[in-house]
């Protein structure tokens, strides 16, 4: 988890990823850890639809409580709504 970030009684692990690390073991290991969400912002192009290939061909049981985005996406001002749903 290279961040955490706590709203409304739900805790959200943010990984960022720049390609070089197993992103698929950090989100097991922040929901195995106990947060409510984790957030997967990917720093390069073509990096989020590769980690979100990644999470469909694993057996995560809880993978819709982690959600991989863009760092474009994450910075539009409306983004953080649907992060507490």
């Amino acid at each position: 988890m290279d961040l955490e970030a706590r709203k409304e009684g739900k805790k959200i692990a943010v990984e960022v990823e720049t390609g070089k690390s197993d992103a698929i073991y950090n989100v097991r290991k922040d929901l195995e850890a106990g947060y409510d969400r984790v957030l997967v912002v990917c720093l390069q192009e073509g990096l989020r639809s590769r980690v979100r290939e990644q999470m469909g061909k694993v057996d995560l049981a809880e993978k819709g409580r982690a959600l991989i985005e863009n760092l474009k996406e994450v910075l539009n001002p409306t983004f953080a709504r649907g992060l507490t749903a």
